[in-house]
C-alpha cells in the first residue's frame, strides 16, 4: 500500500541481495519484491539505532542496479538496506525464533551462502548458539512440500525448473544445515 504510514513498496533487489543473486544470473535470475520506508534514519521502530548500525557494518547506502530497478520500470535511486552478513544473521535469527519457521528463510540463506555473504570465519557470525541450534531443529523439521508451496510457487518458471526437484531442496537443506553447524558446505 504506497503512501500509507510513510512506507513505499517497490519491486526492486538491494544491491546486498543482487550480489547474492548475481552468480545465479548465469542460468536464472530470482526477483524479488522488497518492501522498504523512506523515513529518516532513526525512525525506525524496529532499527531504532539504524545510524549506529550503519557505522557497525550492518546497514549501508547504495544506489540500486540501473539495470535491477529498470527491469520493473523503476529508476534507480539510493537506499539504505542491510549489508550481506547482516542479512545472513536475519536470517538465522528467523530461522530460530519465527513461531511458524518458513522455508524461505532457508532458501534465503542459501542464496547469501552462493553469493559469498556467509562469513568464513565461524565466529564471525554473532548469531548465539542457542539461536543457531534451535535453527537447525527448525531446518530438520522442514520438509519438501514446504518447500514447494513456500519457495517454488513464488519464483519465476525458468527459476522454478532448475529448483524444482526434491534432490536440489536436499541439496539447499544440506548445505544450510553445515553452515550452521560450523563446517564447510561442499561446493557452490
Amino acid at each position: 500500500m504506497p503512501g500509507a504510514r510513510g512506507f513505499s513498496s517497490w519491486r526492486v533487489i538491494s544491491s546486498a541481495f543482487e550480489q547474492a543473486i548475481l552468480p545465479l544470473q548465469v542460468h536464472n535470475v530470482l526477483p524479488t519484491e522488497v518492501e522498504f520506508s523512506r523515513r529518516a534514519i532513526g525512525a525506525d521502530r524496529l532499527e531504532p539505532r539504524s545510524a549506529a548500525r550503519e557505522a557497525d557494518g550492518l546497514l549501508e547506502t547504495a544506489t540500486i542496479s540501473p539495470r535491477i530497478a529498470g527491469r520493473y520500470r523503476q529508476l534507480a535511486f539510493p537506499c539504505q538496506h542491510y549489508t550481506g552478513l547482516a542479512a545472513v544473521r536475519q536470517k538465522v535469527r528467523a530461522l530460530a525464533r519465527r513461531a511458524a519457521p518458513q522455508v524461505r528463510d532457508a532458501f534465503d540463506l542459501h542464496v547469501l551462502w552462493l553469493g559469498g555473504h556467509w562469513p568464513a570465519v565461524d565466529g564471525e557470525l554473532g548469531v548465539p548458539a542457542a539461536d543457531r541450534e534451535r535453527a537447525l531443529e527448525n531446518l530438520l523439521a522442514m520438509t519438501y512440500a514446504d518447500y514447494q508451496g513456500q519457495v517454488l510457487d513464488f519464483i519465476d518458471d525458468d527459476a522454478r525448473n532448475e529448483y524444482a526437484a526434491e534432490p536440489q531442496w536436499q541439496r539447499i537443506a544440506e548445505t544450510v544445515y553445515r553452515l550452521l553447524e560450523g563446517s564447510e558446505p561442499s561446493g557452490r
